[in-house]
């Protein structure tokens, strides 16, 4: 949440809802509108998936707290996503792509999020390892930092700082 207080974020984009408590957590740090995405179980496909919940249990966090005025909820795979619907492109402050994490899906969903972040924007992916037995091993996330010169990947590891990623372009 300190990187959207630091962005004075407004609006966010996230992709895997689950429970609600991001969007919950965004709503509490100033976030004005969230548009988030979860699939049903029918819904998702994609090998590396953590949870099947029913509609009443996806985003019952944000709910319960009052947040439901700020959330726009999307139930549909984040690949079949239309955000243009719900939100005009380039006006996300932070995008946040959690929902399936085949490294795959993770791409493919940031593609899809990247013309609805505003310049200046900045985004926040996570992947994770296959399972190794019933313990996830670290998470590496991408973080994404939009600007006139196009788009910058830095690699943050579960313990340690940037690794040396730095693939621009848009």
């Amino acid at each position: 949440m300190q990187l959207t207080k630091a962005l004075r974020a407004k609006v966010a984009i996230e992709f895997g809802t689950v429970y609600g408590n991001t969007a919950a957590n965004l709503c509490l740090a100033g976030v004005e509108r969230v548009i988030t995405v979860n699939a049903l179980p029918e819904q998702t496909s994609g090998v590396t998936r953590t949870f099947d919940l029913t509609e009443s249990e996806i985003g019952c966090v944000y709910r319960k707290h009052g947040y439901e005025r700020q959330v726009t909820q999307l139930l549909c795979n984040t690949l079949e996503v239309n955000l243009q619907e719900s939100i005009p492109e380039s006006s996300a402050d932070i995008a946040i792509v959690d929902a399936c994490h085949d490294y795959d899906f993770v791409i493919r969903d940031f593609l899809k999020v990247a013309p609805f972040i505003r310049p200046g924007g900045s985004s926040c992916c996570t992947t994770r390892n296959p399972r190794n037995g019933d313990t996830w091993l670290p998470a590496i996330g991408r973080v994404c930092i939009c600007d006139a010169a196009g788009m910058t990947f830095v690699t943050w590891r579960a313990r340690g700082g940037a690794s040396g990623s730095g693939w621009r372009g848009r």
